[in-house]
C-alpha cells in the first residue's frame, strides 16, 4: 500500500485493529453506520480505503454513509 491515510494521519495499527473489533460487535443494520463512522474518522470517508484496510465491502460502507 502506498503511504496511506493511516500513516499520514499517524493512526497506529492498534487503533485500526481495535476499531475493526469493535465494529464487529455492533448488530446489523447499525453496523453499517458504525463502519461509516470509523471510515469518516480514520480514513477521511474513503470507502475504497476501508475495503483495503478493514476488508469491509465498500458498498456497505457507502450505504452506511448515506
Amino acid at each position: 500500500m502506498k503511504k496511506s491515510l493511516l500513516e499520514s494521519n499517524q493512526i497506529p495499527e492498534c487503533a485500526v485493529e481495535l476499531a475493526g473489533r469493535l465494529v464487529k460487535r455492533v448488530a446489523w443494520p447499525e453496523r453499517r453506520r458504525a463502519m461509516a463512522e470509523v471510515t469518516l474518522a480514520l480514513l477521511a470517508g474513503q470507502a475504497r480505503t476501508a475495503e483495503a484496510v478493514f476488508g469491509w465491502g465498500r458498498s456497505t460502507v457507502e450505504l452506511g454513509q448515506s
